[in-house]
This record gives structure tokens, C-alpha cells and sequence, in this order.
């Protein structure tokens, strides 16, 4: 952490203790929250790991939380795959990259249910149709977590 402190030269530039406990404390609860200015966000990471995959050509994803204070990650990937098996490779590919980011952060509750694939046409495909056991076609999509797709990607 860096501080400045000025001595003698005059009012206007000596920085007031209050000042000084108040940027402190900023920068305290920064660290503390995980917020800052030098660590991407899940968003960030994610997009940089799945713009990266043939057959996307495109990811716009944001993070935040919901009104249960759950983390999510939504967005869609724009996918180019003419096939509907290379779409759906595609799409798990997305996950298979997104879920490890989350992993490896040591984020396993972010809710990843609202990461949709999006084809040429406009056509959506979701976490849902990932998963064949998912236990109904109409799977609120705001419960799905990378914990629950760990299994699906080898990890624990």
C-alpha cells in the first residue's frame, strides 16, 4: 500500500488525516471485497478464455448479483457452427471453459445458468439442453452453478 504524506509545504497540500484514513479504508475494503482496478473479473476471464474457441465469433458477458445476492455470470456467445452437433460442441466447449475459470477461483456457487450460446438465426441454447439430466425441460436457468456442472467437467 502506498501513502503520502507531505510535511511543511503549506496547507493546501498536506493531505488531512481524515483524508488519508478515508483512502485507506477505501483501499481496505476493496481487497477485502475482491474488487480492484488490477484483477479482471469472472466476466473478463471468461470472455478472454471462450473468445478463443473455433466457432465462436463472438462473447459479450457481464457478472454482478441478483436480489439473493447470488453471483451470476450471463451473456451470450455468438456461435458460427453449421451442424447441430457442432453446435452443441461448441456450446459445451464454451462451459467446458467457463466452469474451470470459475473452479479455479474458487467460485463454485456463481450461477452460470444465464451463459447462453447464440446461433446466426437468433436461436438460443442454454446450460439446460447441456445437461440430459437435468430434472425438467423448464430448469429455472438462475439455479444452475458451475458446482453443479463440476461432474460434467471432471472436476470436484
Amino acid at each position: 500500500m502506498l501513502a503520502l504524506v507531505t510535511i511543511g509545504l503549506g496547507e493546501s497540500t498536506v493531505m488531512s488525516r481524515r483524508g488519508m484514513l478515508g483512502g485507506v479504508g477505501a483501499l481496505a475494503a476493496a481487497a477485502l471485497t475482491g474488487c480492484s482496478v488490477l484483477r479482471k473479473d469472472r466476466a473478463e476471464l471468461i470472455t478472454e478464455e471462450v473468445s478463443s474457441i473455433d466457432g465462436v465469433s463472438g462473447a459479450k458477458l457481464k457478472t454482478g448479483r441478483d436480489n439473493r445476492f447470488h453471483t451470476y455470470v450471463v451473456g451470450m456467445v455468438d456461435i458460427d457452427a453449421a451442424s447441430s452437433a457442432e453446435r452443441f460442441r461448441v456450446c459445451d466447449e464454451v462451459m467446458r471453459t467457463a466452469v474451470p475459470v470459475l473452479h479455479e477461483r474458487d467460485e463454485p456457487e456463481v450461477k452460470v445458468g444465464g451463459l447462453n450460446g447464440r446461433l446466426p438465426d437468433g436461436t438460443e441454447i442454454t446450460a439446460v439442453e447441456l445437461d440430459p439430466d437435468m430434472p425438467t425441460e423448464d430448469f429455472p436457468l438462475e439455479l444452475v452453478s458451475a458446482e453443479s456442472l463440476f461432474p460434467r467437467y471432471g472436476l470436484d
